[in-house]
């Protein structure tokens, strides 16, 4: 089984496209990514942080440690390149059941059932 994006969004624009940081490099952006099996209907959320290291320095210096896991570092904005990335990152993606490739997909963004448990 394949998954594929079925469509980017942004909390912050009406799209990623649309956004237009303060500093291209250095900024913060929360990219929720849809996804569902190439061969079926539906989709679920993987969020991630696009960010600059510029932006992560400031966050360092002012809070310390931190996590990287479920951030995209880019060294500016670049919409059609975070694109890119992203499609790649899915495409790369295969497993037997969509529970095996949503844990894969949750390498790239946080799963919105990352911790369900039915």
């Amino acid at each position: 089984m394949r998954a594929s994006i079925r469509r980017l969004h942004t909390p912050d624009a009406a799209g990623l496209h649309e956004y237009r940081p303060a500093d291209d490099a250095d900024f913060s952006l929360c990219v929720q990514v849809l996804v569902g099996p190439s061969s079926a209907e539906g989709e679920e959320s993987f969020d991630l942080e696009v960010v600059t290291p510029a932006n992560v320095a400031r966050r360092l210096a002012r809070t310390g440690p931190m996590s990287g896991r479920h951030l995209l570092l880019v060294d500016r904005f670049d919409p059609a390149a975070i694109e890119r990335w992203l499609h790649r990152a899915v495409a790369r993606c295969e497993a037997p059941t969509w529970r095996e490739l949503a844990l894969q997909l949750s390498q790239v963004g946080h799963w919105e059932f990352d911790d369900y448990a039915p």
